[in-house]
């Protein structure tokens, strides 16, 4: 018996990622995705636990591709600010809507209970507040501060991502973000009076 190689693994995964941003995850078929990606469905079973697992595992290849751009930025020293204001141009950019769409849709298949998806919830906020904890200058905050205003920043940037995919008027979120920056740079220039 042949093992499979990781390498070959992740060839059908970011396939399957460039499929799953094209077609959605929620009705995901094997018969179609095989032959998309011009092979059987038994060897996707073969390379993948089970059809239940694949939202959870395209989530992680999607999220991988999103956290190896935005490690570069980690290098740079930006404040929370700076950085959320990048995220929001990245995520709110019309080539970047297919992965927010995933994001969303394998949260919703995560928050519904759905088998193969257990593991999604935990793993979505911790590496967000890690990668922003890490990435961003929160160093004049308290770690337990740092980490509450991490999470305020998440939360603003999920909730204005979901209204924009929902209205598709980035206008008025862009000035939502704004006013938010602005208040977030005002608790920081206090926290370090």
């Amino acid at each position: 018996m042949t093992i499979p190689t990781a390498t070959r693994k992740d060839e059908i995964l970011s396939s399957i990622v460039d499929y799953v941003f094209e077609n959605g995850v929620s009705d995901l078929s094997l018969r179609p995705l095989a032959e998309a990606l011009g092979t059987s469905g038994r060897m996707l079973i073969y390379h993948f636990e089970s059809k239940e697992q694949l939202p959870a595992d395209v989530l992680a290849a999607a999220r991988e591709r999103q956290y190896e751009m935005l490690d570069s930025w980690r290098k740079e020293g930006a404040s929370l600010s700076e950085l959320i204001r990048r995220y929001w141009d990245w995520a709110a950019a019309e080539p970047s809507r297919p992965y927010m769409r995933l994001f969303f849709e394998v949260f919703g298949l995560a928050v519904q209970g759905r088998p193969g998806t257990e593991g999604v919830l935990p793993s979505v906020s911790a590496d967000a507040v890690a990668f922003f904890r890490s990435a961003a200058d929160v160093s004049s905050l308290a770690p337990d501060e740092a980490e509450r205003v991490v999470r305020l920043g998440i939360g603003v940037l999920r909730g204005l991502l979901f209204d924009l995919l929902a209205t598709g008027d980035r206008a008025p979120l862009d000035a939502a973000l704004e006013r938010f920056l602005a208040f977030l740079d005002v608790q920081f220039a206090s926290e370090k009076e």
